[in-house]
C-alpha cells in the first residue's frame, strides 16, 4: 500500500522590507533552489527541450541533484565523451531502463539533446559531446540533475549516479473485456502533467513492472488501436510498492506527417508533440484519482517524417520545434480508426540578445533570461555569461514577454513584437524591488531547510499574475523579491510532498 503523507507543523515568522523597483517574473526550467523571484504559477514540464516548458515552468520539489562521482581523463581531440553509470541507492545493483539526458547546465535551449536509456548493466555512453559544463538529467516523469560535470576537449568523463528506489509498481494492462494487452507502452507523468514519458512495455500476458518512479506521479498506458488510458494518480511519502490494473478502450487514432523548413527541405530531428496538457482530473471506476492522458513527443527522421499511434480521437494540439526555427502550433482533428496525415512548414525564428546589468552598470553573470508565449503556454530560457551577455533564438513571430531575473539582483520584464528572421536587442537592468522576508520553523521551533514557499496576491487582481517561489535555506529563512506594493499576499508552504503543510494570508 501507499504510505500516507507525513505532515509537518510549520510556523511562519514574516517581516516586510521595502526597497525599490518592481517587475514580473516567471520561474524558469530550473531546480527550486535557484528560484526566489516572481511570475506566474509554475507548471512543471519537460526539461528535454524548451517547447515542453509551460508558461511558468518549475520542477517539482524532488528534483535536487543526485549523488554522483566523476572523473575526467584527457584523450585528445575536439569533442568529449561521458559515461554514466546508474545504481540503485539501496543495494548498488544496476538501475536498468532509466532515461538519461546530457544538458548544458540548467539552461539548455537546444532542441536536440543527447539522450539514452541505461542498459542491462545500468550504463549509458555519450560520445561527440561539446566541451563545457554539463549535467546528467535522469528519471521517469520528472528529471533529477547531477552536480555540474566539466567536459574538456578530448576528455572522457565518468559519473556514477545513485538512483532512489522511489515508487515501485507491478501491474497488468487489459482491454475492456479484461483480456491481456501485450506490448503496450507504460507512460509516466510528473505530478502536474504536461508530458508523458515511456517507461516500459507490457509483456505477452499484459504484465509490467516499474521501479524508481517519482513519489508523486501519474501512470497510464498507450497502444496503437486503443484510446490512451487515464493517468492514475499515485502519491507516497517514501519508498512503496503497489499493484494496479490499467484498462485500454479500443478506438484510438493515429497521426503521421512531414516537417519542412523555410527553404522547403525536410527538417530532421525536429521535436513534435501531440496531445492536450489539460489535467481534467477525475475519479476512476475503482475510486482512484486520475488525470487525462498527457501529450506524447517524438522526433522527425532524416526525411522529416513523424508518426503517433494510440491518440485520443478529436481535437489534439500539435507543436513542432526545430533548432533556430520558429515553433509551429495547430489543432489537429484525429479520427477514430482512420489515420490522419498532415504537413508542417516551419518559418525562420526571431532572436533576442543583449547584456544584463545591475543598477551600478556592472554585468550580471548567471541571470535567467526567459521569453514567454502565454498563448501557447511555452517558454524558452537561457543564462547570461560572465560578461552578462545572452542569446535566445528560435522564437515565434508576434508579441511575447521577455523576463530577466537573478536571485540576488531582482527581476524585470518587457514585451516585444518579434518578426521572423529578425533580431531584437534588450539590455535589462535588474533591481530586487519590494521584498518579503520570513522564516519557516517546525513544531519544535527548529528551522526547516528546503521548504518551498509560494506566494500570490490575495485577493487575486485581474491582469496581475504576480507569483513568488522560493526555497528556504539552512536557517529556514526566505526572501520573496519584487513584491507588488500595496497588495496583500497569501503564502503556502510545502515540504517533501506536493500538498501544502501551512498557509498564511494577509
Amino acid at each position: 500500500m501507499v504510505r500516507p503523507l507525513a505532515i509537518l507543523a510549520v510556523l511562519l515568522a514574516v517581516a516586510a522590507l521595502v526597497w525599490f523597483g518592481s517587475g514580473l517574473i516567471a520561474p524558469g526550467d530550473v531546480r527550486p533552489s535557484d528560484l526566489t523571484d516572481r511570475g506566474t504559477s509554475p507548471v512543471p514540464a519537460a526539461p528535454e527541450v524548451a517547447m515542453d516548458s509551460a508558461a511558468a515552468p518549475a520542477p517539482d520539489a524532488g528534483t535536487e541533484p543526485g549523488a554522483a562521482t566523476r572523473e575526467v581523463v584527457s584523450t585528445g581531440g575536439a569533442s568529449a565523451s561521458l559515461a554514466v553509470a546508474l545504481r540503485w541507492s539501496n543495494d548498488q545493483s544496476p538501475a536498468v531502463g532509466i532515461p538519461v539526458q546530457v544538458r548544458l547546465g540548467w539552461d539548455d535551449t537546444r532542441i536536440r539533446i543527447p539522450s539514452a536509456v541505461s542498459d542491462a548493466a545500468g550504463n549509458c555512453l555519450f560520445e561527440g559531446l561539446t566541451p563545457g559544463e554539463v549535467r546528467a538529467a535522469y528519471g521517469h516523469g520528472e528529471r533529477r540533475y547531477t552536480e555540474p560535470i566539466a567536459l574538456v576537449a578530448g576528455g572522457h568523463a565518468e559519473v556514477t549516479i545513485e538512483v532512489e528506489v522511489g515508487l515501485s509498481i507491478r501491474g497488468r494492462v487489459v482491454d475492456a473485456a479484461s483480456r491481456p494487452v501485450p506490448d503496450a507502452t507504460i507512460v509516466v507523468a510528473g505530478w502536474s502533467g504536461g508530458r508523458s514519458d515511456a517507461a516500459g512495455r507490457s509483456g505477452s500476458d499484459g504484465s509490467f513492472a516499474l521501479r524508481g518512479l517519482p513519489l508523486n506521479c501519474h501512470v497510464g498506458a498507450r497502444k496503437a488501436g486503443f484510446v490512451p488510458s487515464s493517468m492514475r494518480s499515485l502519491t507516497t511519502s517514501g519508498e512503496a510498492e503497489i499493484e494496479l490494473t490499467i484498462v485500454l478502450e479500443s478506438g484510438g487514432g493515429s497521426l503521421s506527417g512531414r516537417v519542412f523548413g523555410p527553404d522547403g527541405e525536410p527538417v530532421a530531428g525536429a521535436q513534435v508533440r501531440c496531445g492536450d496538457t489539460a489535467q481534467n482530473n477525475h475519479t476512476l471506476p475503482d475510486g482512484g484519482s486520475a488525470m487525462a492522458p498527457q501529450p506524447v513527443t517524438t522526433r522527425t527522421d532524416s526525411d522529416g517524417r513523424f508518426a503517433f499511434e494510440g491518440l485520443v480521437p478529436g481535437s489534439n494540439p500539435l507543436g513542432v520545434r526545430a533548432e533556430e526555427l520558429a515553433p509551429h502550433y495547430e489543432v489537429v482533428e484525429i479520427a477514430t480508426g482512420n489515420p490522419t496525415e498532415i504537413t508542417v512548414h516551419l518559418l525562420r525564428g526571431a532572436t533576442l540578445r543583449g547584456v544584463t546589468k545591475n543598477e551600478q552598470g556592472l554585468p550580471i553573470a548567471g541571470a535567467w533570461i526567459s521569453v514567454h508565449d502565454r498563448e501557447h503556454r511555452e517558454s524558452r530560457s537561457a543564462r547570461t555569461l560572465a560578461d552578462g551577455s545572452y542569446r535566445l533564438g528560435g522564437l515565434r513571430s508576434g508579441r511575447l514577454e521577455a523576463m530577466a531575473r537573478h536571485t540576488d539582483h531582482g527581476v524585470t520584464n518587457v514585451e516585444f513584437e518579434f518578426a521572423a528572421g529578425r533580431e531584437q536587442r534588450w539590455d535589462p537592468v535588474l533591481s530586487a524591488g519590494l521584498q518579503q522576508r520570513g522564516r519557516v520553523l517546525d513544531g519544535n521551533g527548529d528551522p526547516v531547510e528546503g521548504a518551498i514557499v509560494e506566494a500570490q496576491l490575495d485577493p487575486w487582481v485581474r491582469g496581475n499574475d504576480w507569483y513568488g517561489y522560493v526555497v528556504t535555506g539552512a536557517d529556514g529563512r526566505f526572501v520573496l523579491k519584487n513584491c507588488v506594493p500595496d497588495h496583500a499576499i497569501r503564502l503556502t508552504v510545502r515540504t517533501e510532498s506536493v500538498f501544502p503543510v501551512a498557509k498564511m494570508r494577509g
